[in-house]
């Protein structure tokens, strides 16, 4: 009976501190994210590029959800306006939305800590369609080459 008593008390303290560690962690936060904040022609561009190289305070933050990435870019420069990264829920769709004069951009992730390091130095859009038009005119050229065989091939 004695054991009986002994072993339930130190079940019930195991299941007490499992629930202390539990409410803990919601205090204290999940994992580690980069947290900074640049506004254009300010200080901090690094923010956009290397958040552990940010100098204007602290640059790691533990969040109690969401690692986050907010970011608004010239569209025409693709330089960036805005950005913040820290804490957050998701509110909105992940990726990159034109808006004529500004690009709009969030991402969020909870996989590891500091998974919002992705360094975003331009819009994200600029660079598809960047990378679209090399390939475009890469396959411009190929083709050109090809018809150009072609056509030698057959006035011989």
């Amino acid at each position: 009976m004695i054991a009986e008593r002994t072993e339930s008390k130190m079940e019930l303290r195991a299941l007490g501190f499992l629930l202390l560690s539990w409410s803990l962690e919601a205090v204290f936060g999940r994992q580690m994210c980069w947290t900074c904040q640049y506004v254009l022609n300010g200080n901090g561009i690094e923010c956009a590029t290397a958040p552990g190289n940010w100098t204007g305070g602290e640059p790691r933050i533990k969040c109690p959800s969401k690692c986050t990435i907010v970011a608004d870019f010239d569209a025409k420069t693709g330089v960036p306006k805005f950005f913040f990264r820290g804490c957050g829920d998701a509110q909105s769709a992940e990726g990159c939305s034109d808006f004529g004069s500004t690009h709009n951009c969030f991402y969020s992730c909870d996989d590891k800590d500091y998974c919002n390091s992705k360094p975003l130095p331009r819009s994200p859009l600029l660079e598809k369609s960047k990378n679209s038009s090399s390939l475009l005119t890469c396959s411009s050229s190929s083709f050109l080459l090809m018809l150009f065989l072609v056509i030698l091939m057959y006035r011989h």
